[in-house]
This record gives structure tokens, C-alpha cells and sequence, in this order.
């Protein structure tokens, strides 16, 4: 099943979700896939400067990302908000 999310959610891949949850190292993001869930870490959301928890998107809002990473252990796709990553994916 992981191994089956990892492939619908290929590193490079733009995806988009919705935001459930903030902490203060970034947001969760749901991905509509039972088998993981994303997150976005606090320097993968502006190309230069620095996020504060106040500038996060809403919870309930949505987000368009591009795959960075996955971790096994806990079914994690990273993802990146950055501007820079974006613009390569019109």
C-alpha cells in the first residue's frame, strides 16, 4: 500500500491537498490518499525570508505542492510550496 502511494505521489510530482493540522514546524496536508499524508516544513514555503506560523495557509485551505521526499517510516510525502519549485510546473 505505502509502496503503491509512493508511486502515485513520485518525487517531482505536482499534487495538491488540503490543510489540516499546523504546527510549529510547518503544515500537514492531506492528500486524499488513505495510505499517507503530506507535510510542508517551514523553509519549503517562501524562497527567501522566513515563514512564521501566522503566515501558514488555513487549515481547510487548499495547496498546490511539488513532491520533494518520502519517508517509510511513517508514510510522509515532503513537499515544497516554494515559488521557484512551482514556477517549473505551470
Amino acid at each position: 500500500m505505502w509502496d503503491d502511494a509512493k508511486l502515485r505521489f513520485p518525487v517531482g510530482a505536482v499534487v495538491t491537498g488540503t490543510v489540516t493540522m499546523h504546527q510549529p514546524y510547518g503544515v500537514f496536508v492531506d492528500l486524499g490518499d488513505p495510505d499517507c499524508y503530506g507535510l510542508v516544513e517551514r523553509p519549503e514555503f517562501l524562497d527567501a525570508g522566513r515563514m512564521t506560523e501566522d503566515q501558514y495557509p488555513p487549515v481547510g485551505s487548499t495547496v498546490r505542492a511539488v513532491v520533494l521526499n518520502h519517508t517509510d517510516h511513517d508514510h510522509r510525502v515532503w513537499l515544497t510550496v516554494r515559488p521557484s519549485h512551482l514556477r517549473k510546473h505551470p
